[in-house]
């Protein structure tokens, strides 16, 4: 799996990278990964910047419901 090679590259310098990086050390084995693929959403910033925020807390609310925890690169 490239997660970590890419998460170390695209995200070094960012808070996610660098607690990624601290809690994994490189590893991705057990790591959880989520995607939402939105259909018909504009690609103007006023549009497509909420639907981000929204799909980032709806998954993570998601994550919190069957674990009972937020995921460990998310803090808040």
């Amino acid at each position: 799996m490239q997660i970590a090679k890419t998460m170390s590259l695209v995200m070094s310098g960012t808070t996610l990278g660098v607690t990624f990086s601290g809690v994994f050390n490189g590893d991705a084995s057990d790591l959880f990964v989520s995607v939402h693929l939105p259909e018909g959403i504009g690609t103007k910033p006023e549009i497509l910047r909420p639907c981000i925020a929204y799909a980032e807390r709806r998954l993570i609310w998601e994550y919190v419901r069957v674990h009972g925890r937020l995921p460990v690169c998310n803090s808040e």
